[in-house]
């Protein structure tokens, strides 16, 4: 199944979100990214889109997608995340940050003046980092696991990214803003 299906929100202040979710064959299946319009002047959002103004925000703008959206978290949960729900890069992502190679990298960035956002990155344990690439809560990541033992237990979360795609699929399925859909296309 692959298809597109954008919906809009209006939101407080006259500001409109346009979000587009996506579910298409590849490495990255799903994805969900949004477009931001502020009010300028007597136009509100929705009008500076409708006229042609550039959007003032976009991209994967989760902050803003999940309070005018919150139906759209599995979809959210999968965001680059392959068909059958494998996270993008899983094992080599998630031993990464669980390994801690990650925070060593950032840390001489910082250390070099090169700080590119690496110092908020480095808020959050190796650990967490390391679940957030795997799609699952921290807790239910095992703590001490040499590259064997986490190859193993990435290989053990199938049939869990399974379910999060299947999730995703069923909630992209019944995507409507109650406004109309404003482009579907599969």
């Amino acid at each position: 199944m692959t298809g597109r299906k954008t919906i809009g929100r209006d939101l407080p202040g006259g500001t409109y979100l346009e979000i587009t979710a996506e579910i298409r064959d590849g490495s990255a299946g799903f994805s969900v990214t949004g477009s931001l319009w502020e009010r300028h002047g007597t136009w509100n959002g929705r009008a500076c889109k409708r006229n042609g103004r550039d959007s003032d925000a976009g991209g994967q703008i989760v902050a803003e997608i999940r309070t005018a959206a919150p139906e759209l978290a599995p979809i959210l949960a999968v965001h680059l995340a392959a068909p059958d729900g494998t996270p993008m890069h899983a094992e080599a992502n998630g031993w990464y940050f669980y390994s801690g190679r990650a925070a060593t990298y950032e840390r001489e960035q910082v250390a070099a003046g090169r700080d590119y956002g690496y110092s908020r990155q480095l808020e959050m344990s190796d650990h967490d980092r390391a679940a957030r690439a795997l799609n699952i809560p921290p807790a239910d990541l095992p703590a001490d696991m040499d590259r064997d033992a986490f190859r193993a237990f990435v290989a053990s979360l199938a049939g869990r990214w399974a379910e999060q795609a299947a999730a995703a699929r069923v909630v992209f399925d019944a995507m409507t803003d109650g406004a109309g859909v404003e482009e579907v296309t599969r």
